[in-house]
């Protein structure tokens, strides 16, 4: 997915799906064997069946996550679709569990695979302005100038401006505080 597009519609996918599947039972012969292409391509994406698009009732969803920085965003993005749901981790298994409906499932995966890339990038671009900020290497002197960052004049304010509300640190070395007396 494209993460520098807006938000995903996620009412318009369930209406894509609806009709795709309206398409697959009643189009013409073309119409219907390309609807049902589509809409086995997209269940299957979601591990659904078709009898799932109807279904309002509640099932356990299972979800795999691979770091606490994963788990956290998707987390968040179970609960800005539902605050109240009863969410349980298998941390062993790094699996999270949650009981949703159908369509609920499918707008938490289209949340999290948009705004978990948005976040490593982001994540990147806070890494980069600590780095810049306090000075801890000289290989990226030249990323903090903004030359060959492949970052575009807009990301470099932003590192900018996350840096000036860093606070900077004062860290020196035995060495130095021994050499300072």
């Amino acid at each position: 997915m494209n993460t520098d597009s807006p938000t995903p519609d996620l009412d318009k996918i369930r209406e894509t799906l609806k009709k795709l599947a309206v398409l697959a039972k009643r189009g013409e012969e073309n119409e219907r064997q390309t609807a049902l292409g589509l809409l086995q391509r997209i269940l299957q994406k979601y591990n659904l069946s078709i009898s799932d698009l109807k279904d309002t009732d509640l099932k356990e969803r299972e979800f795999n996550f691979t770091s606490r920085d994963n788990l956290t965003i998707l987390s968040q993005c179970i609960w800005s679709l539902n605050p109240d749901a009863q969410v349980s981790f298998d941390s062993g298994k790094n699996k999270v569990y949650v009981k949703l409906k159908s369509s609920e499932y499918i707008e938490i995966i289209e949340k999290f695979l948009y705004y978990y890339p948005l976040y490593e990038k982001e994540k990147m671009k806070l890494m980069l302005a600590f780095i810049c900020k306090h000075g801890l290497t000289t290989i990226m002197s030249d990323k903090c100038d903004n030359k060959e960052n492949n970052m575009s004049n807009e990301e470099v304010k932003q590192v900018a401006l996350m840096m000036s509300g860093m606070e900077k640190g004062s860290f020196s070395t035995t060495r130095k505080m021994i050499e300072r007396g």
